[in-house]
This record gives C-alpha cells, structure tokens and sequence, in this order.
C-alpha cells in the first residue's frame, strides 16, 4: 500500500470492492507525526541533499568516527 497509517477495510455493497481506511497513526517518540515527512535523520549529510557521488562515502566516515 505504501501508507505508514494502519488502515481497516470495509466492504461495500458492490461485489470485489472494498475501502480502505487509516485507523492509526504513527508518531515519533516526541510526539511528532511522521506520516508524509518520514523519519528525520540525526545526522545530516549535505551531501546526501541532491544524491551526489560523494553521499556515501561521507555517510561511512560518519558512522566510522562516531563515539558508541
């Protein structure tokens, strides 16, 4: 479906359809809505803003050098 909200059918009176309803709604821990924004990464890469060759790479020197 592609939808991050749970949804619920219901089957309506014509025989093969059926509609399909968001029910819940996920939130961040810090109460934000995530749906239509997606998750916010902690670190950002300038890089990774327009899919540059060099994205990557610097997304591993991050994750290489940073403290547990």
């Amino acid at each position: 479906m592609g939808a991050l909200f749970g949804g619920e059918a219901f089957r309506l009176r014509w025989q093969g359809f059926a509609l399909i309803v968001p029910t819940v709604q996920v939130v961040s821990p810090k109460g934000n809505t995530i749906e239509g924004v997606g998750v916010q990464p902690d670190i950002e890469i300038p890089e990774c803003v327009n899919s540059s060759s060099q994205c990557l790479e610097k997304a591993i020197k991050v994750v290489v050098n940073a403290d547990p």
